[in-house]
Formats: C-alpha cells, structure tokens, sequence
C-alpha cells in the first residue's frame, strides 16, 4: 500500500510539473514549484527581460524552482540553467529544503534571505520583490527607496490594523487581544478577522487599506535571526507605524531605522511600549513627530541597489558560463 501511494504520489507531482512547463512555454525562464501567480508577473522573469539578459542567448532556459513541491523536479527538468528561490525561512518550515538545494550540484544558483558563505548562493530577501519594481533603472531604484522612507501619511481615521491568514506561533493573538484593549484592533485577514472592507472596498489593494491606519500589527510567522519578510515594509509603504516581532526585534539593521518602529517583546506585559502606543494616540503632535521619522537608514538606498545590482551581476556570469560551455 505504501509503494503504491509513493508512486500515486510521483505521478500526480509529475502531473503538476507538466503542467507547470507547459504554462513557461512561451518563455525562455520556467517556474516550478512557485506560488500561484501569471508568469507575466513573476518578479524573476521580468527582471532577466527587462535587464535583457537572455537576448543573446536564444537556445537558454532558466528553471526557477521553488519550495511548493518536490526536489526531484531539479533533475527532471532539462533548462540549461537552474536556480532556487526561496524567502521563507528554511530551518523552521519546508525542512525538506533546509540546505537552500544546495547539496544538489544541478542547482547553479541559491537565493535567500540568509547570509551563506557558499560562491553558488546569493542574498536576496524576499521583501525587495514587493518593493522594487524588476523593471527600474538604478536612479528609479534609489528613488523609489527614498520615498519609501518617506512615506504619505495623510488623514488616518482608524487605530490599528492586521492582516494574516493564521498564527501558527500564538503571537498574533497575543498581540491582538492584549492591544485591542487599547482600542479596536481592526483585522481584514482570515485571523480574527472583523472587517470585510479590505476585499469589498479596496479589492484586496493591502497599501491603500492600510493608509486608513495610524499603526499595524506585522509580526514574522517566526522569529529567526536575518528572517525579514514583506509584512514590515509594507507597514512602511502604507505610512503606518508597525508593530512588530521577529528577526530577533533587529530586523535588517543596515536598512530600517529601529527607532521608527515599535517593538514586540513574546510572552511580556510589553508595559512601556503599550504606554508609547496610548501617548502617540492621544497626542496629534508626538504622533506626527513619530510619523515624520526616517522609516529607513540614510545608507538604505545604495544596499538595496547594491543587493540588485549583484543579482544581474551574478545571473550574467551564469548565463555566460552555459553559452561557453
């Protein structure tokens, strides 16, 4: 019965991988195993097109593969060159990953969120892909970092916001239940959720309906030193003060301005921080001084750059590599 469901398993992975190339046909970049998205937004894809790094090299195919699957699809897959994405934290989920794919010596590039010594992996967090558009020129690129450190506050007529599908780790509903005491703590996600606006008003458009919002509750699915999601920076992009845990309350050092940020601590009364939240309340003034902050560090917009630009560097040497092999 075992062998039986292993191999009903195998056929219907093969299935979806058959399935999965088919719809990359058109293109010279495939995704497998990624989340569900058409291929004309994937960030990747967009990216080697605009950067046009692929226009001399007609007969290669790039596979991006992803955590949403099975590993074997790296070997099935016949691309000339393979590359692993993944911005979830791999040491504490999808442990069937936890080496980046990087024992399998198909794989010629691994990117992260981690810092790895290995020359075939490179850093790249998953937060940049909600923020940076893959088709901006380096002067876009500093721009458009820039404004996010400044963001529009604008008129915010409600308290506190939350948006998640579940809370795997308790925090969330720690950090709900203990706030809303304050006031309302408005959630439109699937967890405790209470408003329906989110998908009715603003179709599901996460920016424009957190700028309703003077703070919003963004914690990590779990708490890893360098794991940064986009759950902060959009937080950030939509103007609200975040509220937040994870990364070991250090979240991307270089980049964010700590002090723009209010701080979680699991499991505490967390007594002062909700005495700053009540103060920043009730007070017009110490809320827009608090507002009116650097969301990001003065040295933000050349490491986002930076961390962009080695990208395109490191995918040229590959794709030069396999045309001269």
């Amino acid at each position: 019965m075992y062998f039986k469901l292993k191999i009903l398993h195998h056929y219907n992975a093969l299935k979806k991988y058959q399935i999965e190339k088919k719809r990359s046909e058109l293109y010279q970049v495939k995704f497998f195993n990624f989340w569900e998205q058409e291929i004309t937004d994937m960030w990747f894809l967009r990216f080697i097109q605009s950067r046009r790094l692929l226009d001399k090299y007609p007969k290669i195919t790039i596979s991006f593969f992803s955590i949403l699957g099975e590993r074997f699809v790296f070997n099935w897959d016949k691309s000339k060159i393979k590359i692993f994405f993944s911005g979830e934290n791999l040491q504490e989920r999808f442990l069937s990953y936890s080496d980046h794919a990087l024992s399998n010596n198909k794989i010629d590039l691994s990117i992260g969120f981690e810092h790895l010594s290995d020359p075939r992996y490179i850093h790249f967090p998953l937060w940049l892909l909600f923020i940076i558009d893959p088709e901006s020129s380096d002067k876009k690129i500093i721009e458009t970092v820039k404004e996010l450190s400044y963001p529009i506050i604008g008129e915010r007529p409600y308290f506190m916001s939350h948006i998640s599908s579940w809370d795997g780790m308790g925090i969330r509903n720690e950090m709900c239940n203990t706030l809303t005491n304050i006031e309302k703590v408005t959630c439109a996600g699937k967890f405790m959720h209470n408003d329906d606006s989110l998908h009715i008003k603003y179709k599901d458009n996460k920016i424009a309906y957190l700028k309703n919002f003077k703070f919003n509750i963004c914690p990590e699915n779990t708490n890893t030193k360098e794991y940064v999601t986009e759950k902060l920076f959009h937080s950030i992009q939509a103007g609200c003060i975040p509220i937040y845990w994870g990364a070991d309350n250090k979240p991307e050092p270089e980049i964010l301005n700590k002090d723009a940020i209010l701080f979680w601590e699991k499991g505490s009364k967390n007594e002062q921080l909700i005495e700053t939240i009540i103060e920043l309340n009730q007070s017009q003034k110490k809320m827009k001084d608090f507002m009116m902050q650097p969301r990001l560090t003065e040295e933000a917009p050349e490491k986002i750059l930076t961390m962009i630009n080695e990208l395109e560097i490191k995918l040229k040497q590959i794709i030069q590599q396999k045309a001269d092999y």
